[in-house]
């Protein structure tokens, strides 16, 4: 009897922390499905505009990574979408610009999936904001990865019908994978297809002379073939 009470107390505060969880994903929804609108109906309206907007709204988060960081200036935006039309794009953000310099020569490593930790991004500004809100979290470098949309549709053909594990990314990576002491694959995307990098709280730009999004190595390849022996291997026969 004596540890009813406390036993109640923890079953409801159980129960308030699930109910708030709740009301921010709620919350959360609502903000992402009006910015998806504001995104398909205010594609040419300015800064100031969508800053106003914005605030009018109460949603002063995003106005605030608009006007607090270099993301939306225009030669950022001309850096990043510049071939926009061409090439697939993402973004990914890092803390040190050791690292930033180290995925421009050495190309960038992920787990399993180049969208765990990137973005796809698309020429707009309130889409790149919002993105940019979610992650900036992540350091201040953000690297822009651009692959010619020939390279990546022609090898998203080419593993169509290898295996749904296998991606257009790991296809596109230089080095054959790896497994780090905790057994998780490693990828290599190609330096090739990295862009650059930009500084959002200053707004510098570092360019990689490197870069050639239409880039297709022999070993692009060599990495198809080696999926399809690993995923399809002919079945055996079985013995009379």
């Amino acid at each position: 009897m004596n540890y009813l009470l406390p036993t109640l107390i923890i079953f409801l505060l159980l129960l308030y922390v699930v109910y708030l969880h709740h009301i921010i994903y709620k919350k959360q929804s609502v903000i992402e499905s009006f910015v998806k609108k504001i995104v398909h109906i205010n594609r040419n309206k300015h800064n100031d505009d969508l800053v106003k907007l914005l605030k009018e709204l109460n949603i002063d988060y995003l106005a605030d990574a608009i006007t607090g960081s270099k993301i939306a200036n225009e030669d950022v935006m001309q850096f990043i979408f510049d071939d926009e039309l061409t090439s697939e794009l993402f973004i990914h953000y890092t803390r040190e610009e050791e690292i930033a310099n180290k995925i421009l020569s050495e190309g960038f490593k992920y787990y399993h999936s180049l969208y765990k930790t990137s973005e796809k991004v698309h020429n707009d500004e309130i889409d790149l904001t919002f993105k940019h809100h979610q992650h900036k979290g992540y350091g201040k470098y953000v690297i822009v990865i651009s692959i010619a949309k020939t390279v990546y549709d022609f090898y998203k053909n080419e593993i169509h019908n290898i295996s749904r594990f296998v991606s257009v990314e790991h296809v596109l990576s230089e080095r054959v994978p790896i497994n780090d002491e905790n057994d998780e694959t490693i990828f290599t995307l190609s330096s090739s297809f990295i862009k650059g990098y930009f500084n959002y709280e200053t707004g510098d730009i570092v360019r990689n002379s490197s870069f050639n999004a239409n880039q297709d190595l022999p070993v692009f390849k060599e990495n198809v073939e080696r999926f399809r022996k690993e995923y399809l291997k002919p079945k055996s026969r079985k013995k009379r």
